[in-house]
C-alpha cells in the first residue's frame, strides 16, 4: 500500500501556485532555523528560476512571494531588485494572450520599482514541445516536469510537503511511461499512456519538416487528447492527420471557409481513389460526414495502425506506419493538383 499523497486529492493548478509560493518563502534568511534543508532548496530553487545556479556570489537576502496578484499564478520579489512573475499550468495551456498581458502589467511594476523582470513559465502536466517553443517566444523560461525532477533530485529535503510533491510528479512521469509496455486496450484507464505516446511521436517527428503537435481537443462530446501532423496547403485551405478519440487515425482538411460540404465530398472521392489504387484497403470512408471549418475525409481504425487491445506497441512499426501515411497524403495532394 502507498503512503496517502497529499497531492494526490489536491491537483489543482491553485494548488500547485502554493506550492511554488511556499517552496520560495523558504528561501527567506531566517527560515534555516525552522529547516535548513527546506531553507537551501529554496534558494536553490530561487536561483534556478533567476539563472543563478553557478553564481557563488548571489545570496537571497530578501524574498516577497504572492499569488494570484494581477491574476498572475506567482508574484515573487528577490532583493528588491528582481521581479519574478511565474505562469503554471498542470493539463491546460496558455491562451487568449495571458502571458502577453502579464508581462506588461509586471513590466509597468518593475519600471516604477527599479526592478528586473524574470518570466517563468511552469507546466507539470502534459505538453507538446511546440507550445513550448511558442512560449519562449514571448520571452518566458520554461521549466517542465523532467527538468523540475531533475532540480528536486539534486536538491533532496525529508520535508512531508516537499516530498509529496516530487512523489505526485514521479506518478504522473511514470504513467507516462505506460504505453511502452502495457497492451494497447489498457491505455483507457490510464489515458497519460496516450500522452506519453504524443510525447515519443513529438520527438520522433521533431525533425521533419511539416508542423506538428498534439494537446486538447475540444468538442460536444467531452473532447479528446489528438495528435496532429504533415499540413499541407492546399487552395486556400490545409489537409492533414489526426490522432483521434480511441486512437482512431483520420485525413482531416481544415480552416475550410466556403464550400465545405463540396470539397469534404471531393477529398474523401480523391482519397479512397486513391487508397484503392495503392492498395491501402484500411483506409475509408468516415461513419459521419462533418460540415465544420475541420472535417474528417478518411479514417483508419486504430488497430491498422497502432495495434489491437491486447497487443503491446511496437514504436519503430507505428513510426514507420505514420511515415507512410504521410507520403500517401503528400501522393493526395499532388494528383488534387494535376501533378
Amino acid at each position: 500500500m502507498k503512503r496517502p499523497n497529499l497531492f494526490g486529492h489536491a491537483r489543482k493548478e491553485l494548488i500547485m501556485d502554493a506550492f511554488f509560493a511556499w517552496l520560495l518563502q523558504w528561501a527567506e534568511p531566517g527560515n534555516e532555523v525552522y529547516d535548513p534543508e527546506l531553507h537551501l532548496c529554496g534558494i536553490a530553487f530561487a536561483k534556478m528560476l533567476l539563472g543563478k545556479e553557478e553564481d557563488t556570489a548571489f545570496r537571497v537576502e530578501s524574498i516577497k512571494t504572492e499569488t494570484q496578484k494581477n491574476r498572475i499564478d506567482v508574484q515573487v520579489c528577490i532583493n528588491n531588485d528582481y521581479c519574478i512573475i511565474i505562469e503554471n499550468k498542470l493539463n491546460t495551456g496558455e491562451h487568449s494572450g495571458q502571458l502577453e498581458r502579464y508581462q506588461e502589467e509586471a513590466k509597468k511594476e518593475c519600471a516604477k520599482n527599479g526592478w528586473q523582470l524574470v518570466c517563468v513559465y511552469i507546466k507539470t502536466g502534459y505538453y507538446s514541445q511546440a507550445s513550448l517553443n511558442r512560449v519562449k517566444q514571448k520571452g518566458y523560461k520554461t521549466f517542465d516536469r523532467k527538468q523540475l525532477l531533475a532540480f528536486f533530485e539534486q536538491h533532496p529535503a525529508e520535508n512531508v510537503i516537499y516530498k509529496d510533491f516530487i512523489e505526485y510528479l514521479k506518478s504522473i512521469e511514470e504513467t507516462e511511461h505506460l504505453w511502452q509496455k502495457s497492451p494497447i486496450g489498457a491505455w483507457y484507464k490510464e489515458p497519460n499512456a496516450w500522452n506519453g505516446l504524443y510525447q515519443f511521436l513529438d520527438k520522433a517527428k521533431r525533425k521533419e519538416e511539416y508542423k506538428l503537435g498534439w494537446g486538447y481537443v475540444p468538442n460536444p462530446s467531452k473532447g479528446f487528447m489528438g495528435f496532429w501532423w504533415h499540413f499541407l496547403p492546399y487552395q486556400g485551405y490545409e489537409v492533414y492527420w489526426q490522432i483521434e478519440k480511441e486512437g482512431k487515425l483520420c485525413l482531416k482538411i481544415g480552416s475550410v471557409a466556403e464550400n465545405r460540404k463540396e470539397k469534404r465530398n471531393q477529398w474523401t472521392s480523391l482519397v479512397l481513389r486513391h487508397a484503392t489504387e495503392s492498395g491501402h484497403k484500411e483506409i475509408r470512408r468516415p461513419q459521419h460526414a462533418g460540415n465544420g471549418r475541420s472535417m474528417t475525409v478518411a479514417v483508419v481504425e486504430r488497430r491498422d495502425w497502432l495495434g489491437t487491445d491486447n497487443e503491446t506497441v511496437d514504436a519503430k512499426a507505428v513510426v514507420e506506419h505514420l511515415e507512410g501515411y504521410a507520403r500517401f497524403l503528400d501522393e493526395c495532394v499532388a494528383a488534387a493538383e494535376g501533378k
